[in-house]
């Protein structure tokens, strides 16, 4: 069902003992993990949800995705 859902970037939190086997055969089909779109976030950055946290948040995956943009040229 991953794969059916996934979308073409993947932002993943693995804070508060999330885990996640990198090796999977099912993570590994997935599109966005075949092309290197997946960011692994900072669980202490990325957990408050105070008004000016989720804005830094959202900036700094903007940020994350322009710089990913700009690799791939």
């Amino acid at each position: 069902m991953l794969t059916d859902y996934a979308g073409d970037y993947i932002f993943f939190d693995q804070s508060h003992g999330g885990k996640l086997d990198k090796e999977d055969a099912v993570w590994k089909s997935v599109d966005a993990v075949k092309k290197d779109n997946v960011f692994y976030l900072d669980g202490k950055r990325f957990w408050p949800y105070d008004p000016i946290a989720v804005l830094a948040q959202a900036e700094e995956v903007a940020d994350m995705l322009v710089a990913k943009k700009k690799s791939e040229k």
